[in-house]
């Protein structure tokens, strides 16, 4: 997996937005921790910067920087207790259009939160089941 400094050095470079600054300034802070995945499975993190994980792993796999252990991270992260890393995974999802990122979806589909049910679908460019 990436180490964290990696991770730092390549987002400066392309992204400008609002959740890019927000996880490098995070990522900046926490940089004694070995590797992306400690930060990204670890429940104790703030919700803000496994969200941002999510984006930032799916946004490298698609600059071609990623390689499957992306995806496998963001499996684990959809296994995560809270509603909003797994809902932030299926919207990181929707640009990956890989047989396993689809696959991962339609798991997501059968969430029992509403908000990552919804994302799933809408990643799947699918009509939302009623909730």
């Amino acid at each position: 997996m990436y180490p964290v400094s990696y991770l730092i050095s390549e987002l400066r470079k392309p992204l400008k937005d609002e959740i890019a600054d927000n996880l490098v300034n995070q990522l900046a802070r926490r940089s004694g921790a070995a590797d992306l995945s400690t930060l990204a499975l670890d429940e104790r993190e703030p919700l803000s910067l496994r969200m941002a994980i999510a984006r930032a792993l799916v946004i490298l796999y698609g600059n071609g920087k990623g390689d499957r252990s992306s995806l496998r991270l963001l499996a684990e992260m959809a296994k995560s207790s809270h509603a909003g890393v797994r809902t932030a995974v299926a919207d990181a999802l929707s640009a990956v259009q890989t047989d396993e990122a689809i696959a991962l979806l339609h798991g997501l589909k059968r969430d029992d939160h509403p908000s990552v049910k919804r994302a799933a679908y809408e990643a799947l460019e699918e009509e939302a089941s009623p909730f």
